[in-house]
């Protein structure tokens, strides 16, 4: 949110839905151990140069 110069009060809390399935989790340790990938940028570089990206696009959006 400070990447928006947004405050944290926007975030709206919900309760989780019934039968949440937590296997959506992603765990790359079996594919790291397998194959030796890992990803090259992490989650919260890469969702920084996302927002970056649609800021600087917005005409994209439209």
């Amino acid at each position: 949110m400070k990447h928006l110069n947004k405050t944290e009060d926007l975030i709206e809390y919900v309760e989780d839905r019934k039968g949440h399935d937590y296997r959506y989790a992603i765990d790359p340790t079996k594919i790291k151990n397998e194959l030796g990938w890992e990803p090259k940028t992490k989650f919260e570089d890469g969702i920084i140069k996302t927002i970056d990206w649609y800021l600087k696009n917005l005409e994209w959006l439209q």
